[in-house]
């Protein structure tokens, strides 16, 4: 087994687990992919889930859940971790192993903005997939996500999403000539999570538009 339960990880969060495996083919074929991935040498990449109660982030706020930025490593989930902050979190193990780090210790090409927003694609695919969406908040700039003309072309598509011109654009309301809908759709969300964001110190800075490469290739392991 490469994902090891540690200390601290309550029965609860430990059936939330298999609840959403169970529930949801998608979030399953993330979570055997983590549990059997090696590394170049064919060495088991381990992954350790730990919990307890929510920690406190030097900005005085608290986090039910938590990864470090790291191959392996520690994926911290708290009594008080949701469906949403369970599947957030996997997936961004998973972001580290597809997309690489560099010398720094930081995912490559991609600021901790872009990373998160990807996330909360992957998380809205998972939750159409039948893991209940249990978020008691959820921010105006995901509505998007949730726009059920974008969910119906998104599943159209294999909830693939592959964007017109990757890279940063101007802000624009209207389609790109020859766009299709799901880039569009996705590119509105990007533009909302950068102005939705732009008080948040952990992203600042422009949301480049990039093809969301790690959930395109994560929501493909089940087949």
């Amino acid at each position: 087994m490469r994902i090891d339960y540690g200390d601290g990880v309550s029965d609860e969060i430990k059936d939330r687990i298999n609840s959403m495996r169970e529930n949801s083919s998608i979030f399953a074929a993330l979570y055997d992919y983590l549990d059997t991935v090696t590394d170049e040498d064919g060495n088991a990449i381990v992954f350790t889930i730990t919990g307890g109660k929510p920690r406190k982030r030097e900005d005085g706020s608290t986090a039910s859940g938590e990864s470090t930025m790291e191959i392996g490593g520690e994926v911290f989930l708290s009594d008080e971790a949701t469906n949403s902050t369970v599947s957030e979190e996997f997936f961004h193990k998973f972001q580290v192993l597809h997309y690489g780090l560099n010398e720094s210790g930081t995912v490559n090409d991609r600021a901790p903005r872009e990373l998160d927003a990807e996330a909360k694609l992957y998380n809205s695919i998972v939750f159409e997939d039948g893991v209940t969406d249990d978020r008691s908040v959820i921010p105006g700039y995901e509505k998007p996500l949730r726009d059920k003309f974008f969910v119906k072309d998104l599943k159209a598509a294999d909830n693939q999403v592959i964007v017109q011109k990757p890279g940063r654009s101007d802000n624009r309301g209207s389609r790109l000539p020859g766009e299709n809908l799901v880039s569009f759709g996705y590119r509105l969300y990007l533009q909302d999570f950068e102005k939705g964001n732009q008080f948040n110190p952990a992203y600042r800075g422009r949301q480049r538009v990039l093809n969301p490469a790690a959930s395109n290739t994560a929501v493909k392991l089940k087949q």
